[in-house]
């Protein structure tokens, strides 16, 4: 089995978090193997067979339906539709080398929201500033 680590050290020291639950650190024995499974999970089969399971949207358009079937199983509905539909204008999560001076705070500001201590427009505006403002560490 190969270790799989929530993060891990670059080469100048900073700390590198792999964007996704599959993302693995290669040690260097089982090297090309690791690339070989890389290589699969990002083909369409790969993906595929992460739909399936539940574990990730796929990448490939037309694949969406895999996913959405993984939560068939279960005896509540969710509707996971919703996240599909919000593909045309979804924006990827903001990571960028300041992240962690300012990761914890856009949390905190997340809760003020869904308590309903602090409104939406207010909360998403200060949680612009905190990351427009952020310097890296």
């Amino acid at each position: 089995m190969w270790p799989c680590f929530p993060s891990a050290r670059t080469r100048s020291g900073e700390t590198a978090e792999p964007p996704y639950p599959t993302a693995c650190v290669i040690p260097p024995e089982p090297r090309e193997r690791s690339w070989n499974f890389l290589k699969f999970a990002g083909s369409e089969e790969g993906q595929r067979v992460q739909g399936l399971s539940g574990a990730a949207i796929p990448a490939y358009k037309g694949l969406e339906d895999t996913w959405i079937s993984a939560f068939d199983q279960y005896d509540y509905k969710l509707d996971v539709q919703k996240c599909v539909d919000m593909f045309p204008y979804g924006v990827q999560s903001v990571n960028n080398a300041s992240r962690p001076n300012w990761k914890t705070q856009i949390n905190d500001l997340l809760l003020k929201i869904y308590s309903g201590e602090l409104s939406l427009d207010q909360g998403l505006e200060d949680m612009q500033k905190l990351v427009d403002e952020a310097k890296a560490p």
